[in-house]
């Protein structure tokens, strides 16, 4: 796992898809700090699904005594129905997004769910599978220094 910090992403209206990537350690609010950064694109969607790709993550905090509530914004732009596909490839990577999923404010309707294959996480999303390489690129690019 590389050392450094780094959050990438890639918005894709055509596709109605941000495509994240994550490297480092990352504390909860690092995590939603870096979010909220992307909130302020001006192609961000709330509709949009959210391809996160967790696999050279390694997040580092409490979740048990954090209060979602805290720190999501949950303006009636951000608490849109959509679906967020992590990709993992490590049981403690799975750890972290299980239970932001259980810890969620029940305003945010956000459907999340953990993959440790990319096709498998674009079926759920539902992208057709013609736009898979185009998707299998973006994540390349996005984890090049």
């Amino acid at each position: 796992m590389k050392s450094h910090k780094r959050f990438r992403f890639k918005i894709l209206p055509e596709n109605q898809l941000i495509i994240e990537n994550w490297s480092g350690e990352f504390n909860l609010k690092e995590i939603l700090d870096f979010k909220n950064t992307e909130l302020l694109e001006p192609e961000w969607n709330s509709s949009y699904n959210v391809l996160a790709d967790d696999r050279d993550i390694n997040i580092i905090t409490d979740f048990i005594n954090e209060d979602m509530n805290d720190y999501l914004p949950l303006s009636e732009n951000f608490i849109k129905q959509r679906k967020t596909a992590v990709l993992t490839n490590s049981p403690s990577q799975v750890v972290a997004p299980t239970l932001m999923n259980l810890k969620k404010p029940s305003e945010a309707l956000v459907n999340i769910e953990i993959f440790s294959t990319i096709n498998a996480a674009l079926a759920w999303l539902n992208i057709d599978p013609e736009e898979s390489q185009k998707i299998y690129y973006i994540l390349e690019e996005l984890k090049e220094d």
